[in-house]
């Protein structure tokens, strides 16, 4: 016959193990929505950020006071700080997608001005160049921008490999790996599945 402490401590251990385990399937269900709703846009890119931080948060939650917690399975075989840190490997990719890609953005953000401003200092009158009556706005505000930031030549000239690495970091998405994140979250929903 089992005593009441050892009854006690199975009790208690049923209890941290069920709130282990919704805890797991609320921050894998948060993360596969996460990543589903994005879209390479970094408004969206930052919610699912901020969606997988929730997700990571929320197991992060559950108590660890005790060793067996540390090291018990919350499924059939993976403790609870190993699958924090299979969320975190997830949350820290989109996190330095985001960082990247949002960088990328006030970069270009900085190259390009105010239509009126870039006309001023580019010479510009009514979309037209003084000299030579050509019609690029877009050119031109981006030449101006740039001369008026760097110092002229030498930027003008580092213009096409600046927009080169910026487009290429964006579209490339050097941080995501998607099949890794995919493998992650399987591994945990294959260990959730018969419970």
């Amino acid at each position: 016959m089992a005593t009441p402490s050892s009854a006690t401590q199975a009790l208690a251990q049923r209890q941290w193990r069920q709130r282990a385990q919704t805890a797991v399937r609320t921050a894998v269900t948060a993360a596969k929505e996460a990543r589903s709703k994005f879209q390479d846009r970094v408004a969206q890119l930052e919610a699912c950020v901020a969606s997988l931080q929730q997700a990571v948060a929320t197991v992060g939650d559950v108590a660890q006071d005790e060793p067996w917690m540390r090291t018990s399975p919350v499924f059939h075989t993976l403790p609870l700080p190993r699958v924090r840190q299979l969320l975190d490997k997830v949350y820290d990719m989109y996190r330095l997608e985001y960082g990247s890609k949002a960088a990328v953005l006030a970069a270009m953000g900085q190259l390009v001005a105010r239509p009126a401003f870039a006309e001023a200092e580019a010479g510009v009158v009514g979309g037209a160049s003084a000299t030579t009556g050509t019609v690029d706005p877009y050119g031109a505000t981006v030449l101006a921008e740039v001369a008026r930031l760097n110092g002229g030549r030498v930027a003008a000239k580092r213009l096409p490999d600046l927009c080169t690495t910026y487009i290429s970091v964006w579209m490339l998405s050097p941080y995501v790996e998607d099949e890794q994140a995919d493998e992650v979250l399987g591994a945990i929903s294959e260990d959730m599945v018969s419970f």
